[in-house]
């Protein structure tokens, strides 16, 4: 399943294994079972859901461009759409990943202060100079 891309990770393609989210023949799958051509790989949510055919074994991973030489995606029109609608609830209900102000600064956030903080030093300065010039006016007035 790592191999044609399925699964980010092989640790990701075994824990699926293990939490019983991948089935053939409606049977759980340990990480270590062998897959042989025309096997019906069903894989469950949360992390998927699809149906997928082994068309080809392999012994290495292979590019994205390969991937469709050695399974076929039979994932109903159906079951796409609700994992599309899942998908798309969880994206909505994530929220803000950071609340402002909370924890370390993000690089973004680093910079908006320098420049806050450029901004307040050149206003300062130029306060100094202005009571500075200001003061040796009333000086030379008198």
């Amino acid at each position: 399943m790592w191999a044609v891309r399925l699964f980010k990770t092989r640790d990701a393609a075994a824990q699926a294994c293990r939490n019983s989210r991948v089935l053939i023949l409606d049977q759980p799958v340990k990480p270590s079972r062998l897959i042989r051509p025309g096997d019906l790989l069903d894989l469950l949510p949360p992390s998927h859901d699809k149906l997928v055919r082994v068309k080809k074994v392999l012994n290495r991973r292979v590019g994205a461009p390969k991937v469709p030489e050695f399974l076929n995606d039979e994932t109903p029109p159906e079951r796409r759409a609700a994992a599309a609608a899942r998908q798309e609830a969880l994206r909505l209900d994530r929220g803000p990943v950071r609340v402002e102000g909370s924890g370390r600064p993000t690089k973004k956030d680093r910079r908006q202060l320098d420049h806050l903080m450029e901004e307040a030093s050149n206003k300062e300065q130029g306060l100094r100079e202005f009571v500075r010039r200001g003061l040796r006016k009333g000086r030379d007035d008198s």
